[in-house]
């Protein structure tokens, strides 16, 4: 009963470091500007091949302008991703050294057997199916830190898009209000 309790209790503290690190690297890790700089690329470069196949030169010479900010553009997510990785790691060992100290006699062991990076010996992975506390946190975080995140992610497109709904539906209802207002006070409808 023991080794189920501390199997979740190391699961579910993966889950709330993982959320941890998010929220950080979301607030003061510039994760949403390096994205913003990962569409503009993207999109910038999807424009150029665009005009490039349809012979568009003055889009392709307004584009290349754009493309000139590119090298700028490039260092600043560099400086934030290295930014996140100052934010995330202290927290990462902390919680490693947390996990070794609070379960120091856990171990559990999968009915599968996966790669583990191993440095030694001329060997760059081994295959292992029993885990301590340390592995078995490393493998949580991976799955389930990895599972969270991406439902998060999910929940956040979902609001973003019901939000940009609500704001469609209601220019289309001004847009019509100044419609019917316009109608009202139309020239067949002044009163002599």
């Amino acid at each position: 009963m023991e080794d189920l309790f501390s199997t979740v209790a190391i699961i579910i503290y993966a889950i709330i470091v993982s959320l941890i690190m998010s929220e950080l690297s979301k607030r003061f890790g510039g994760r949403q500007r390096i994205v913003e700089i990962q569409r503009f690329v993207n999109e910038t470069n999807k424009q150029y091949f665009q005009a490039g196949r349809a012979g568009d030169e003055k889009k392709l010479a307004e584009l290349d302008e754009k493309m000139k900010e590119f090298p700028k553009l490039m260092a600043e997510s560099f400086v934030l991703q290295i930014k996140n990785l100052l934010i995330i790691l202290p927290i990462f060992f902390i919680a490693i050294w947390s996990v070794k100290e609070l379960f120091p006699s856990f171990l559990i062991e999968l009915p599968v057997q996966l790669p583990v990076p191993r440095f030694r010996e001329n060997m760059l992975f081994e295959m292992k199916n029993t885990f301590g506390a340390y592995g078995w946190f490393i493998i949580s975080l991976a799955v389930f830190g990895g599972l969270t995140q991406y439902m998060l992610s999910f929940i956040d497109k979902r609001a973003a898009t019901a939000k940009q709904k609500t704001q469609k539906e209601q220019m289309q209802k001004e847009q019509q209000g100044e419609r019917q207002d316009n109608n009202n006070n139309g020239p067949h409808n002044k009163k002599i």
